[in-house]
């Protein structure tokens, strides 16, 4: 029995004004260049969002340890042996693992407060260790869990304009086996300098207009979605 997933379309359009072209060219290179780089965020973003919704919750679960480096490094290390078990594969097999870039910095803090453990001791290869000891092949994104992709994005949250002033006291991790979820993207329009007899008698012109496919499918194995407290003691 097949299961039909169906792609959807993401993109971007920019109108321009014909005489603000003409002599600020400059302005309309830079709006072209920001809003591509919007967009290939943005995309970054519906993937994850729909592999988070694509995952089972580990519900009631808040983590095993004291402070945010042991909660997080246990209690991915509890989930990946169980994982192995459900699915009686190797004990050694590596598990795909998605955290904020941020989750990092937290680690950093909180391994920075031990006795004779200095802050700038305490590096992004030693932190990626951790994780690899423990069966985890980790992936530290943006677009997750921040002020740009959470709704409502209230502190503490990064990239606010306010400025946050406080570790986030939650944060959530995404395991599952390589190969669980497949992603389709291809182009379906790509034009530029578009003049049509509507925007033509207003002054206007299409200067970008970006279309592509968009599809995320878990097509096989389990992904779960993990909450976790993370203190940093």
């Amino acid at each position: 029995t097949w299961t039909e997933t169906r792609a959807g379309v993401t993109g971007v359009c920019i109108e321009s004004g014909i005489l603000q072209d003409d002599a600020y060219p400059e302005g309309t290179r830079r709006t072209v260049e920001v809003a591509l780089a919007v967009h290939a965020h943005k995309f970054n973003a519906d993937t994850i969002a729909e592999i988070v919704a694509q995952s089972t919750p580990v519900a009631g679960f808040t983590g095993v340890g004291a402070s945010a480096t042991s909660i997080v490094l246990n209690s991915l290390e509890l989930q990946i042996v169980d994982y192995r078990y459900r699915y009686r594969a190797d004990e050694n097999l590596l598990l795909e693992v998605k955290a904020p870039i941020w989750l990092k910095a937290v680690i950093r803090s909180d391994l920075a407060l031990r006795t004779g453990i200095p802050f700038q001791q305490v590096t992004d290869q030693q932190i990626m260790g951790f994780f690899a000891d423990r069966g985890a092949d980790i992936e530290f994104v943006y677009d997750w869990q921040d002020a740009f992709t959470t709704s409502p994005a209230t502190p503490p949250l990064f990239g606010n304009t306010a400025g946050i002033t406080a570790w986030p006291a939650q944060v959530k991790v995404l395991i599952y086996a390589a190969g669980a979820f497949v992603r389709g993207r291809g182009q379906i329009l790509n034009m530029e300098g578009i003049y049509d007899t509507t925007n033509l008698e207003v002054n206007d012109f299409t200067k970008l207009f970006l279309e592509e496919k968009f599809l995320v499918r878990r097509r096989c194995y389990q992904s779960r979605v993990v909450t976790l407290n993370i203190p940093v003691n």
